[in-house]
């Protein structure tokens, strides 16, 4: 089950189209009878959106575990991302990198520079942070949960606080930013499921 809380998310389908964001093109990637998009739950408070999903996955926990921590796979699985450089590894479990990103909000387009935190955190979870700067999200963080179901299989928890750096329509600026995160969530997950199916 899909499902998402806060008012104007009955717009999600008409704003996924203004925003080109490319859901069916994703779901060519991968067979949907092999991964499940189980849940999807967002909430804005003021400026601050908290994602959280659950995705099952036909692919080994450390598998999916080494996916999520490598700074070079970021634009395979999110299409936003032009580029991801480490700046400097952290360890044999973090690195620091430096992304490029390009992102539409109806007619407007920008390109994006930030620097982000990947650390595998002990346990096995993983640890996205992004720093204050020129990012699309002016500050945030996200969280990876890996549970393995049965050797071949495995569930991802994503537990995300984001808060946007640009400026939005009072009106209809926070159902277009729950109608983006949506859609990016979607898109990430079906792509996670068709790398992990590769490597």
């Amino acid at each position: 089950m899909i499902r998402a809380t806060g008012k104007g998310l009955r717009v999600v389908a008409l704003l996924a189209a203004c925003l080109c964001v490319s859901w069916t093109g994703a779901q060519s990637t991968v067979d949907r009878a092999e991964f499940s998009l189980d849940e999807l739950t967002l909430h804005r408070d003021g400026e601050e959106y908290t994602v959280y999903s659950s995705i099952t996955v036909p692919a080994e926990a450390g598998r999916l575990r080494r996916l999520l921590s490598s700074p070079e796979v970021l634009p395979k699985l999110n299409p936003h991302i032009e580029s991801a450089d480490v700046l400097v590894r952290q360890g044999p479990s973090g690195a620091r990198v430096r992304l490029v990103s390009r992102r539409c909000v109806l007619f407007f387009c920008r390109r994006y520079e930030w620097t982000q935190s990947m650390t595998v955190v002990p346990g096995g979870d993983i640890l996205v942070r992004f720093e204050p700067g020129s990012g699309f999200f002016s500050e945030g963080e996200i969280w990876y949960h890996i549970h393995s179901l049965s050797p071949r299989r495995s569930r991802v928890k994503v537990s995300a606080r984001l808060v946007p750096a640009i400026a939005l329509p009072p009106l209809i600026g926070p159902a277009l930013m729950r109608g983006l995160l949506a859609d990016d969530m979607r898109t990430w997950a079906v792509n996670m499921a068709a790398v992990a199916s590769e490597i």
